[in-house]
């Protein structure tokens, strides 16, 4: 998506990126405390599920006040950027409202596209979800790409970010 965005080859886009795949929102809010040393000099930029941030943070208040159920996006990503070293650095976009929104997305701006491999996904199938991700970065998947970056306002803004960083 970053690659739509900004017009370069996918595999230029590869080096110059990091990512740091964390397993579950508690990760993500102890590693975010050291931000400086993920991000070096560059940015942070954090992609996760706002439903799980959102429980994550009403249920334990992870060191802060607890935050309510009805919470605004703001205040969410604001709660997690409040927490690194440098939280001048560290952009926080969510998806809607998890990874399994983010399926579903895909899902329904190509119904055709992988149904069983879909299906599973959306069961959490590790697996699945890899291979499902893999198709949609293709080249020739480009419209559906398009398709759901508007439905995943949190992806578009997270492509729309690297670009930008990639190009400045």
């Amino acid at each position: 998506m970053v690659a739509d965005t900004n017009g370069a080859e996918l595999w230029t886009l590869n080096p110059r990126c990091l990512g740091v795949p964390l397993k579950g929102v508690s990760k993500l809010l102890e590693s975010v405390r050291e931000a400086s040393k993920i991000a070096r000099a560059g940015r942070l930029m954090v992609l996760v599920d706002r439903d799980q941030l959102r429980q994550a943070l009403y249920e334990t208040g992870r060191g802060e006040p607890k935050l309510p159920p009805d919470v605004d996006d703001l205040t969410l990503t604001e709660a997690v950027r409040r927490r690194a070293d440098i939280p001048e650095t560290v952009q926080v976009f969510l998806s809607y409202p998890n990874m399994e929104g983010l399926i579903r997305a895909i899902q329904g701006c190509d119904p055709s596209l992988l149904p069983e491999e879909v299906r599973r996904a959306l069961q959490k199938e590790l697996a699945s979800r890899e291979l499902v991700l893999a198709e949609v970065k293709k080249a020739r998947n480009r419209v559906l790409r398009v398709c759901v970056r508007r439905h995943q306002p949190g992806v578009d803004g997270l492509a729309l970010a690297v670009a930008q960083a990639l190009t400045s």
